[in-house]
């Protein structure tokens, strides 16, 4: 399948909720078509796995290619090694297959994944595409927003408390210029 140079330029934002791919800032097809859902997976309460499988599946979707197949290969001692043939168009008429293997695992499914992973890194370099983590990037933001926040609390907090000792010494001003006052 022809890659047109439409590719050049554009970038892959990948969060566990929703990957997009963009260029020069808009979106290249509506919203609603880029939204992924992936497939997580709780294990445990500190660790969520990731479905490369579907994920490769999403954005093989998005850049308009065909989704390569996993094939899963029996490895020494009861192990498994799996490898995906990502076909990459050089030209109009040039397919090169870049043959991406996963690392030796006790399970086909952990190296199928793995093989996944490999691929999704080599189509972000081999389409030039950006990787970024929107999740990372709003964590980022909403940290500058608590700093700042937690900046203006402390800055109000020590007004208050100005404002407060100063109430306090007027009402003890006060209170004694009564006390000091002819009663008449």
């Amino acid at each position: 399948m022809p890659v047109s140079s439409s590719y050049q330029d554009r970038s892959l934002h990948c969060s566990p909720v929703y990957c997009l791919i963009t260029k020069g800032g808009s979106s290249l097809v509506p919203p609603a078509v880029l939204s992924i859902s992936l497939q997580l997976k709780a294990s445990s309460m500190s660790t969520v796995q990731l479905s490369y499988l579907t994920l490769l599946r999403e954005v093989c979707d998005q850049l308009q290619i065909e989704t390569p197949q996993c094939v899963v290969t029996p490895a020494a001692e009861g192990t498994y090694l799996a490898y995906i043939d990502l076909p990459v168009p050089r030209n109009e008429s040039i397919v090169e297959i870049v043959r991406c293997w996963g690392t030796q695992s006790s399970t086909s499914a952990a190296s199928q994944q793995d093989a996944a992973r490999l691929t999704i890194k080599r189509i972000v370099e081999e389409f030039d595409l950006q990787l970024k983590d929107i999740n990372y990037d709003e964590s980022i933001f909403h940290q500058n927003l608590y700093n700042e926040l937690s900046t203006n609390h402390a800055v109000l907090f020590a007004r208050y408390n100005n404002l407060l000792k100063e109430y306090n010494f007027l009402k003890l001003k006060n209170a004694m210029a009564e006390t000091d006052a002819p009663v008449g």
